[in-house]
């Protein structure tokens, strides 16, 4: 399908005389990750956007993802602080998330992964239960982490546990039971 994907993009372009837009860029810089796992080429990829297009928050959502693929966690989150200051259409948001959740599926990881998918949801979305449980896997698969990433997941989840505009509180409590890790939600 991916294959497919890549030939259509292709198609697509030709019949544009060979433009090469923003988006255009974006999404061949997806394909190459999705496809060759060529991190190095999607992200030379999505840096071409930035002149193209500033004000769009897609190549910074998506360069998020590949620095997150490289390791570089603070990266990726000012990226998407500085992508949802921006105006991100629902579908954009529902599009990202469900691409971020079938990389995970697929290649396990990287769990910092989870924390993007919280940020999204918590920002972007204004889900904050789902923002919470992507926050929670985060923390119970993140292999030790900075201070400056501790600071940043520690305010997330503070923010995210605050009453909403009903006055309650929002809880995600997680428990293990024979290494199956069960939640549950209380508002008080």
């Amino acid at each position: 399908m991916l294959v497919r994907a890549e030939v259509s993009l292709e198609n697509h372009r030709n019949v544009m005389d060979r433009v090469e837009n923003h988006a255009y860029w974006i999404n061949k810089a997806l394909l190459e990750v999705s496809l060759r796992r060529d991190i190095v080429a999607a992200e030379r990829m999505l840096i071409k956007c930035r002149a193209a297009a500033i004000n769009d928050p897609t190549w910074r959502l998506s360069l998020a993802f590949i620095s997150v693929l490289k390791g570089k966690v603070i990266e990726a989150i000012n990226l998407y602080d500085a992508a949802l200051e921006r105006h991100v259409p629902a579908d954009m948001l529902m599009n990202i998330e469900d691409y971020v959740q079938w990389w995970l599926n697929t290649h396990d990881g990287p769990p910092a992964l989870y924390l993007l998918s919280a940020m999204l949801n918590a920002h972007g979305k204004c889900d904050r239960h789902l923002a919470l449980t992507d926050l929670t896997t985060f923390e119970a698969l993140a292999p030790p982490i900075d201070a400056e990433l501790k600071l940043r997941v520690s305010t997330l989840r503070t923010e995210l546990e605050l009453p909403d505009s009903s006055g309650n509180d929002i809880k995600y409590e997680s428990k293990n039971t024979n290494s199956a890790q069960v939640g549950v939600w209380a508002t008080a």
